[in-house]
């Protein structure tokens, strides 16, 4: 192996997000959307075939803003390399153009749920030596990096990532198999069922292909799909929560609401027999409208795809004021229906899935576990994945679990160090990993002339 190594590097591959940094940095260097966009109309060849510059592309960090100009792809899906050439072109231009290294003088660190699949490594690791000539590589698995982020190496991982919700035992730094259980339900999923309640109120989304053809000036709306994702990113963080009991919840919206009626008809019909009282009772309605999660809240949503949530001015009748957003509406969204977005992973069948949920998935896989070994995994039950940072997500999945569980069962779930961070725990493990990782554990550029992609098989990967 060669000696003269720079710093090792470390890239976590997720269905959403790609991760990349160098080893020893408390997060990564780069995160962004794991794609790559195409330019619509290609520059022709003087040979008269389409050519394609660098400088057109759009991938890494530089997605977003060219993203009007590009076809946009996904690089994996369903934890498979959607297509290899792609794949192998994005990473170029990221080792190339952002992070500006050279990829032989390093040692990667490759994570992700596509190294689930033997013929995935394969790719992979065809691509690194062949393509990218890298000093070794080095194979982990997510969920194992995330418990070693907190120094454990016995617990289990319950991750709710972009595509999937994963329950993962591990054992001495080995992964259960037999007793891993998955929810195909994930950040996605939730995006979409906003999506749709946006749809429903109104709210009109194009395809790229209907969007070019008209005119981005005039009145339409268009949602780019990288905005949309960061809009409903950002709906998600500030208002979905996840309540400790759904039903009493939505009960108490609705009383709340019936409530709110029967106030807004007594102040009118107050109003019409004075007209002094008329601008208190308006102010004092446009102060309850957004100062509690139980009402109703509004939503404006310009031409760009921008999301503005909250701060909405209110002149002295009631109605919205917004000096700087003239193409914007107004678009309400009930509370109860972000309620029903938040729940979706604890009752599936919101969505017509017929999945058990998370909770109950999460017992099917204690009890799959061995009885010798269940009691230390119970100590150290470990929450993350970008998902799962809603607001009363932690609460609720430990109550749930508590009542399906025997009272003579202790559960303990540990407290992540990075919680605000929890979508980059499996990468932050992988920083740690290196430290201590010996030589030996690596897949040298040796090892590939020898044996070729097989040569994977010859180190452990779980």
């Amino acid at each position: 192996m060669n000696n003269n190594l720079e710093r090792d590097i470390i890239i976590d591959f997720g269905d959403g997000f790609t991760k990349i940094g160098y080893s020893g940095d408390n997060e990564p260097l780069l995160v962004f959307p794991t794609k790559i966009g195409f330019p619509n109309f290609p520059t022709v060849s003087p040979c008269g075939r389409p050519w394609v510059y660098q400088k057109d592309m759009g991938y890494g960090s530089l997605l977003e803003e060219k993203f009007f100009k590009l076809h946009i792809e996904n690089l994996i899906e369903d934890g498979e390399i959607k297509n290899l050439d792609k794949f192998e072109e994005a990473l170029y231009l990221i080792f190339n153009n952002q992070m500006m290294i050279e990829p032989s003088n390093h040692r990667f660190l490759i994570i992700g749920s596509l190294l689930n699949k033997k013929i995935e490594r394969e790719k992979l690791t065809q691509t690194f030596f062949e393509r990218f000539h890298v000093g070794a590589l080095y194979f982990a698995n997510p969920s194992i990096l995330s418990l070693y982020s907190i120094g454990k190496s016995t617990g289990l991982v319950i991750d709710s990532g972009f595509n999937y919700t994963s329950i993962i035992p591990v054992y001495q730094g080995h992964i259960i198999q037999h007793a891993i259980n998955k929810l195909k339900i994930g950040g996605n999923t939730l995006d979409k069922y906003i999506q749709e309640i946006l749809i429903q109120h109104g709210y009109k989304f194009e395809t790229k292909k209907e969007s070019l053809s008209r005119d981005f000036k005039g009145k339409v709306w268009i949602t780019p799909l990288l905005k949309l994702s960061q809009t409903l990113l950002n709906i998600k963080k500030e208002h979905l929560e996840i309540p400790l009991n759904f039903h009493k919840k939505l009960k108490d919206i609705n009383n709340n609401n019936n409530n709110n009626n029967n106030n807004n008809n007594n102040n009118n019909n107050n109003n019409n027999n004075n007209n002094n009282n008329n601008n208190n009772n308006n102010n004092n309605n446009n102060n309850n409208y957004n100062n509690n999660y139980n009402l109703n809240m509004e939503y404006l949503i310009p031409e760009d795809g921008k999301v503005i949530i909250g701060d909405i001015i209110y002149d002295n009748n009631g109605e919205i004021l917004w000096s700087n957003m003239v193409t914007s509406r107004k678009i309400s969204i009930k509370v109860e229906e972000l309620l029903n977005c938040s729940e979706i992973i604890f009752n599936p069948s919101i969505i017509n899935d017929e999945s058990k949920g998370i909770h109950e998935l999460l017992f099917d896989s204690i009890l799959k576990c061995d009885i010798s070994i269940r009691i230390e995994i119970l100590k150290n039950i470990l929450i993350c994945g970008g998902n799962s940072m809603i607001k009363g997500f932690d609460e609720r999945l430990k109550k749930s679990i508590i009542e399906l569980m025997p009272s003579n069962m202790e559960i303990n779930f540990l407290s992540n160090l990075f919680q605000n961070k929890r979508n980059l725990s499996s990468w932050i493990g992988g920083s740690l990993l290196l430290s201590n990782l010996s030589e030996q554990s690596w897949i040298t550029s040796e090892m590939y002339l020898e044996y070729g992609p097989s040569c994977i098989l010859y180190k452990d990967y779980q």
